[in-house]
């Protein structure tokens, strides 16, 4: 009986690897972080696609490729909390472009999740009850009350506009639409104009800015809506 304790004992002294997991969602013509470990293989891999080939600055991580996978694993060679970029090339001919962090964390495990195609609209997209629920969603956004809808919380580094600053907070996924809500920031020392134009990126169906004319160090929100 007590050789049995000492095994259970022993059993549960053993290392453990243990591997963080991201769900990182992206989309050609934005950069997207991501944190990896400073020590140990991370793993990337695609959600319904393959990794062919990746671009880096040489010298920055060690690359090991799973090609029956389509799926990569690095580990950064130089000191930890500095940033890598690379630019993924996947078997479906997109291009993603990514900025990882090293720090001392177990090693990573992302599935980076490519965003919907995008379609000419419908003849759903064009009737009344898609210009409602258009609304409805903003809406839902600024209210935070949201039925029927998945949310993602991922971070997504966006281009800057007009000298103020994007954030990526929170996108609620649906069955056709999905909602984005974005923090914009005004770095400068004077107000500025938003614009509903500067937002209608590939995709997006509606954009709503809560202060259109931003002050001086200050930040608002801006939601969108993609199909």
């Amino acid at each position: 009986m007590l050789k049995n304790k000492m095994v259970v004992v022993l059993f549960f002294c053993l290392p453990l690897a243990v591997h963080a997991y991201q769900r990182v969602p992206v989309q050609e013509g934005y950069e997207v972080s991501a944190n990896i470990a400073s020590e140990g293989l991370n793993r990337i891999a695609v959600e319904g696609d393959k990794i062919i080939s990746i671009k880096g600055t040489t010298g920055q991580f060690a690359l090991e490729k799973d090609d029956v996978l389509g799926q990569i694993y690095i580990q950064p060679t130089e000191t930890k909390d500095k940033s890598i970029h690379l630019y993924v090339s996947t078997e479906k001919g997109h291009t993603y472009s990514l900025n990882l962090t090293s720090s001392e964390v177990s090693p990573e495990s992302i599935v980076l999740v490519p965003a919907p195609e995008v379609s000419p609209p419908s003849a759903w997209e064009k009737s009344t009850s898609y210009e409602d629920s258009l609304k409805e969603i903003v809406k839902a956004m600024h209210t935070q009350v949201f039925e029927g809808y998945t949310v993602d919380k991922a971070k997504i580094k966006l281009p800057k506009i007009h000298n103020v600053q994007i954030t990526h907070l929170q996108t609620y996924l649906g069955a056709k639409l999905f909602g984005e809500v974005l923090e914009v920031r005004n770095n400068r020392n004077e107000d500025t104009l938003l614009n509903e134009t500067d937002f209608y990126w590939e995709g997006v169906r509606a954009v709503a800015i809560v202060d259109k004319i931003l002050p001086a160090k200050s930040k608002t929100r801006v939601y969108l809506v993609r199909s």
